[in-house]
């Protein structure tokens, strides 16, 4: 199960779905409806957004945008966020975080009365960060910064950008109970596949980011994926497709979600996680299981392989092996169904006709190919060798054909 503590907080699997408000002391941040000026401010904005239902207050110092040159100097970092820190943990009892990739700011902040390090570099922004976390005995998120180039599945490139980040807290002795990982909704604008198309595809695919084993968080709310769906150029219009945005993640796997918009964004989350699907897990004899979802990809099984210490040979062949799949094909026929059965069979797969098939004749029919990536890989494979000319039209190499774009 993946569960951790922000501060006092218990994130993950079988807790309530954490929302995490967002204030910024910085003027340049790109959403101007989360800046507040002062530590008064600060306060009263944390104060309402507590009683809205938020769980951990994060306060900003210095826009991260990646779009934007928003860089302060860590004097003014710090003057803007320790008076603001100091300010609302004398007058609330909530857990806060800062949002700062520089150690100097963090180690006063948590010497303030910060719980928790909000680091959007994941501990690449300075060496000395992941010691000062462990030092204070403190939590942290820890956000995807940096992914290799290459055509890998985003995620799988996520996680291993994670795994580093996540490698480098345990080394300097930040427990893994204390940390939560983020994917880095809209801080990717270089990659192969357009921004646009890379966070959208992210959030439809965050349970597979849950097989890390550490609960997710995720910020989304009024960014620039948002406004380029919807058509909205101005942040302070992107409420309505934050609310979606956030619900989606949720549904999808989301432990906790940083916001602007907590009063409605609580509303949007508790009825996410009424019908999102939850983690099956149970215990027995002093043994555990867990039911892993059935969507996973070839490069899932591989990352939970490699997590057991499988040898790399091993990983390749049984990682096609553990990637189950039922795609439904129509107007097959009904001899090329019986072939396609047959071989399915004898490579350890099922393909499901209809009862009217075994009797042969023209016509066509549905069926349902069922099996591992290796499986379907293997049938087409096999049906990509055969031709049967009176078919004419739909032949196996077609059948094959399809299969393959299917498994693409």
């Amino acid at each position: 199960m993946a569960l951790s503590n922000l501060g006092s907080v218990r994130v993950g699997d079988g807790e309530p779905v954490r929302v995490i408000g967002v204030i910024n002391l910085s003027p340049e941040s790109f959403y101007g409806g989360s800046v507040v000026k002062g530590p008064e401010e600060a306060v009263e904005a944390a104060r309402a957004m507590v009683e809205q239902g938020a769980a951990v207050i994060d306060l900003g110092g210095m826009s991260t945008a990646p779009y934007k040159s928003t860089m302060v100097s860590e004097e003014v970092e710090a003057g803007r966020l320790l008076p603001a820190v100091r300010a609302v943990k004398k007058e609330l009892s909530v857990d806060l975080s800062v949002d700062t990739y520089r150690s100097g700011v963090a180690e006063s902040c948590l010497s303030a009365g910060a719980g928790v390090v909000n680091d959007v570099t994941g501990l690449r922004g300075d060496p000395r960060m992941a010691g000062v976390i462990a030092d204070h005995g403190a939590s942290a998120i820890l956000m995807t910064s940096s992914v290799r180039p290459g055509g890998q599945d985003p995620l799988a490139r996520i996680r291993a950008s994670l795994d580093e980040s996540v490698s480098a807290a345990r080394d300097a002795g930040v427990p893994g109970e204390k940390v939560v990982v983020d994917p880095g909704i809209g801080f990717f604008r270089d990659q192969e596949m357009k921004w646009l198309d890379w966070d959208t595809y992210v959030i439809t695919n965050l349970r597979r980011l849950a097989l890390m084993g550490l609960p997710v968080n995720v910020g989304v709310s009024r960014k620039s994926f948002i406004g380029s769906i919807c058509g909205v150029k101005d942040p302070a219009g992107r409420l309505y497709g934050s609310l979606a945005a956030e619900a989606v993640c949720v549904a999808n796997g989301a432990h906790s979600v940083r916001t602007h918009n907590v009063a409605a964004t609580v509303q949007a989350v508790k009825l996410a996680q009424r019908v999102r699907r939850e983690p099956s897990t149970t215990a027995a004899g002093g043994m555990t299981g867990t039911a892993l979802d059935q969507g996973l990809m070839e490069e899932d099984v591989a990352y939970l392989l490699r997590g057991l210490g499988v040898h790399a040979p091993g990983v390749a062949v049984l990682a096609r092996k553990g990637a189950f799949r039922v795609f439904m094909l129509r107007r097959i026929p009904k001899v090329l169904a019986l072939v396609a059965k047959q071989e399915m069979l004898s490579l350890g797969g099922e393909v499901a006709t209809p009862k009217e098939t075994i009797l042969g004749g023209e016509g066509d029919v549905d069926v349902l190919v069922m099996g591992t990536l290796s499986h379907v890989r293997r049938l087409a494979g096999r049906l990509e060798a055969m031709s049967f000319g009176f078919l004419k039209e739909r032949d196996a190499p077609d059948l094959a054909a399809l299969l393959r774009e299917l498994l693409r």
